[in-house]
């Protein structure tokens, strides 16, 4: 059995199609747990609406923690050998799980297809199977492939391997498969927004993945995944910046992440992977001066949008 784990926060707006395209699936042993972090929509009223529906959809509403959490909770309580996420505003084909079954790899890879602002099908070329030896091979490519790892939808895993290892998967065994059966929904909003990320969390994934690649280093003798690494932390700042700039942040929660950042030895690296002139700027500024960036880069510029939006009226 598949356990399709959904984390849900405020998608009232996609989450009927997302649904639906799970439940008109042509693989049909499969449950779905949709974790509502806190939503303040009509999202999670939609949850228990598709609960009552299908008998295969559980639903677990708990306090806002980020989508990190949500996952988490869904792995706690999956009941299948197997463990798929779906994000809660994307769609899927209705062969996208039959796909997924093809092969029972402990972890299957499989392409996507971007829709919505920007059209974008990014897929493996064909059907390749690879153990954990060439997984730097794989994972250090060009961006477009590269992008099919960097998020945890378009694949399946061993649930066994997520829970005994903390969602590490150092024994796994790989397969790509030549299909774009995901839709990954793209809005006016990027997806760094869509996923912020608190220096906590920051720190956390920072020093897994630190872990993961000198686990792969020490193991197979691979000392050249600098893309790998690079690549990762940029999309993690990013995440952490889009944290710091969000609307209705509070003075005390901008100075407690930044104080959380410069205390760490690796922090100038990460600051300095930012490609984005303004969030480099204002990163580099934030670590020596949190209190006044905050006023300037947060209070200052609530207060002209404030103003311009009077002035429109």
């Amino acid at each position: 059995m598949l356990s399709i784990i959904i984390p849900v926060y405020n998608t009232e707006e996609y989450l009927r199609p997302c649904l639906d395209s799970i439940l008109s699936q042509s693989f049909a042993d499969y449950e779905v747990l949709l974790i509502d972090d806190g939503s303040s929509d009509e999202s999670g009223r939609i949850c228990d609406e598709y609960a009552q529906k299908d008998s295969r959809i559980l639903v677990f509403h708990k306090e806002n923690g980020g989508v990190s959490s949500a996952r988490n909770r869904g792995i706690d309580n999956a009941r299948g050998e197997y463990i798929v996420f779906v994000d809660s505003d994307d769609l899927v084909t209705d062969g996208y799980l039959k796909h997924l079954m093809e092969s029972d790899a402990d972890m299957v890879v499989t392409g996507l297809c971007k829709f919505g602002e920007r059209n974008e099908t990014i897929v493996p070329t064909g059907r390749v199977d690879y153990g954990i030896e060439e997984l730097p091979i794989h994972w250090n490519t060009p961006p477009d492939m590269n992008y099919l790892y960097c998020y945890p939808v378009a694949k399946r895993f061993r649930s066994s391997i997520l829970r005994e290892n903390r969602i590490r998967f150092n024994e796994s065994l790989f397969t790509e498969l030549p299909y774009a059966d995901y839709g990954y929904r793209i809005t006016n909003v990027t997806r760094d927004e869509k996923y912020k990320m608190s220096a906590a969390e920051l720190i956390n994934h920072h020093e897994q993945l630190e872990a993961c690649l000198g686990f792969l280093y020490e193991r197979i003798g691979v000392g050249s995944l600098s893309f790998v690494r690079d690549n990762t932390n940029l999309r993690m700042m990013r995440k952490l910046y889009s944290f710091l700039m969000q609307k209705g942040i509070s003075l005390k929660v901008f100075v407690q992440n930044v104080k959380l950042l410069r205390e760490k030895d690796w922090a100038d690296y990460m600051i300095g992977l930012l490609k984005g002139r303004k969030e480099k700027r204002v990163m580099q500024e934030a670590v020596r001066f949190p209190l006044l960036t905050y006023l300037i880069e947060i209070r200052l510029q609530r207060a002209i949008s404030f103003f311009l939006h009077r002035e429109s009226f």
